[in-house]
């Protein structure tokens, strides 16, 4: 079952990455983070790409890219990958899961 789980994500992953575009990607987040009114899409965005990856790494699907403590608020996080966007524009082309992931890491390694 496991390597059949993880086939299907190698194959979504390499579908995803041959047609270059994205659901969201990191220009999207990056605007729909700056837009008050687009604020619910932003934070339901990161904290859902924040829960997948976390499910991921429990399982051992993917090996564990940042490590969160038990305190960091939805605010945080937001926070987190908006300073992470303004601070590297050329991510932006990017997935937004990658975006997210990537802010992450930086801001929260493990030890």
């Amino acid at each position: 079952m496991r390597i059949i789980v993880a086939t299907v994500i190698l194959f979504c992953l390499s579908v995803g990455a041959a047609r270059a575009t994205y659901y969201i990607s990191g220009n999207m987040l990056s605007q729909e983070c700056q837009d008050l009114a687009d604020w619910g899409l932003c934070s339901a965005y990161i904290v859902g790409s924040v829960d997948a990856f976390d499910g991921l790494q429990d399982v051992k699907l993917v090996p564990r890219a940042f490590c969160l403590g038990p305190n960091i608020t939805t605010g945080q996080l937001i926070d987190v990958v908006k300073l992470y966007l303004g601070k590297h524009p050329e991510t932006r082309n990017w997935s937004g899961s990658a975006v997210v992931a990537n802010a992450l890491r930086e801001r929260f390694p493990c030890q």
